[in-house]
């Protein structure tokens, strides 16, 4: 042993290995492997380098020995991310790439499972059922790999991503953790120099993805851009009123609209309902869709009249088109009641608001951001009625959702931070109502940037209130 480490250097890794290799194959030899070894002095080698080395001398004589199938698996856990990769993954590719059936690949994912955490290539998580590769190991594997693992890979992860559903925000925790898991796979892939050589279509659903990731965790600007480069990649392979076209425009309208620019998100979503209208039934959801997102980019233009009518219009078809619990029926009465609330019908659209509340808490968990964004909306009406107190209690029941729902930077947080702080303002209780107004202005130049309209109407908020607080001392 003294030999080897000497030779190779005390590398726990390799020295596993080695290990490994010599129970595997009874006619292994410590002093075997040290022949095999003896061309190249490994001791001569910076240590970083002799590190590299002597592991990727030693895979190559233990890679053969693995049995086809947890090699090739162990090929395409090296494009993924290494920290964690869910066990469920391998039965989705043996049923993609070996046609085997539900209960086989069970089966046989257990078989490749075990071959490999026994052999030391792949560590396996008990608590959350995932596992990881060493990095080392997956610098090494990439090195040796063919084309067609990094390509399985990808369609692994396209699989894995039709199964998620954006739109559908009942089973939002779920979406959100499965997103945030299938998004570190995927910008590695999305890194790979191999990934334009991907069909756009694919490069796009990537693009769509990813972006849809950061959407739902609050990073529109990043949100925006990937988007922007699915558009890109479908109009240049897709017909021209192809869905996905639609389902383009219309995200980056929604990120357009996220950051405060209304006139140029109601134009993509103008475009996107034209394709739409041209393929779809008339009564489909997406067309709802379109004419709810062209609504509401008209409600924040003041243009009232113009959006109840896209709202009204959205509303008829979904109440056609879904059940009356459906969570996008109260999006519709939680967009009503905004426009309403623009035109100073605060009772009207305290009811709609109501409704859309009274459906969430039906339809979807307690904890759920929308429940969160009815509850701001019932603040909001409150407070413009003088019911302080009440609206209070509302804004800090939306603030403590969103604070176990959604990042610690996102821009509702914020919002519920500045309702509350206009209520505390209302209280005359200044010195609390600006720490809610800064708190709210950190999190705003963080995740909207300096120029966002709420970004300047919170710092305003927080100035005024710093200097009441002031002349109150006084």
């Amino acid at each position: 042993m003294r030999d080897l480490v000497d030779r190779l250097g005390c590398y726990p890794l390799v020295i596993a290995q080695i290990a490994q290799s010599i129970r595997m194959n009874p006619a292994e030899t410590i002093q075997s492997i040290l022949d095999s070894m003896a061309e190249v002095d490994y001791s001569r080698m910076n240590p970083n380098k002799r590190y590299k080395e002597t592991l990727n001398t030693v895979l190559d004589r233990l890679l053969p020995q693995l049995p086809g199938l947890p090699l090739k698996w162990l090929h395409v856990c090296s494009h993924l991310n290494p920290a964690r990769i869910s066990c469920s993954y391998i039965e989705i590719w043996l049923r993609l790439y070996h046609e085997l059936g539900i209960e086989a690949s069970k089966q046989r994912a257990r078989q490749i499972l075990r071959i490999l955490v026994n052999r030391g290539w792949l560590r396996f998580d008990t608590s959350g059922q995932t596992l990881s590769i060493h990095r080392l190991f997956q610098e090494i594997l990439k090195r040796k790999d063919k084309k067609s693992s990094y390509e399985e890979a990808c369609h692994l992860l396209l699989k894995l991503w039709d199964q998620i559903d954006f739109d559908d925000i009942r089973d939002w925790r779920k979406i959100y953790s499965t997103a945030e898991d299938l998004y570190a796979h995927s910008v590695l892939l999305m890194a790979d120099p191999k990934f334009k050589t991907l069909p756009p279509k694919d490069q796009a659903k990537f693009y769509a993805k990813t972006g849809d990731t950061k959407y739902i965790q609050g990073k529109y600007q990043e949100a925006l851009e990937k988007h922007e480069q699915a558009l890109t990649l479908r109009q240049k392979s897709l017909e021209p009123n192809h869905p996905d076209i639609a389902g383009s425009l219309n995200s980056i309208g929604n990120y357009l609209a996220s950051q405060g620019k209304y006139q140029e998100a109601q134009k993509e979503h103008e475009q996107a309902l034209a394709i739409r209208k041209k393929s779809l039934e008339p009564n489909h959801p997406d067309i709802a869709m379109s004419l709810n997102n062209i609504g509401v980019c008209l409600d924040f233009q003041d243009k009232t009249k113009e959006a109840m009518e896209k709202y009204e219009q959205a509303l008829g078809i979904r109440q056609k088109s879904l059940d009356p619990n459906h969570p996008d029926i109260a999006t519709n009465l939680d967009n009503v009641g905004s426009c309403l609330y623009s035109q100073s019908k605060t009772k009207e659209a305290l009811e709609k608001h109501e409704q859309a509340l009274g459906i969430r808490q039906k339809s979807l968990d307690p904890n759920h951001p929308d429940i969160a964004l009815s509850l701001n909306n019932i603040g909001n009406c409150l407070y413009s009625q003088g019911k302080i107190k009440k609206a209070l209690e509302k804004n800090e029941q939306a603030l403590g959702i969103r604070q176990k729902s959604l990042e610690p930077n996102h821009p509702d947080i914020a919002m519920s931070l500045n309702n509350i702080g206009s209520c505390l303002n209302f209280q005359d209780k200044y010195r609390e109502a600006a720490e809610h107004f800064h708190k709210a202005y950190k999190i705003a130049i963080t995740s909207l940037g300096d120029d966002h309209p709420s970004t300047q109407r919170y710092l305003k908020n927080c100035k005024k209130a710093e200097k009441k607080a002031f002349c109150s001392i006084q």
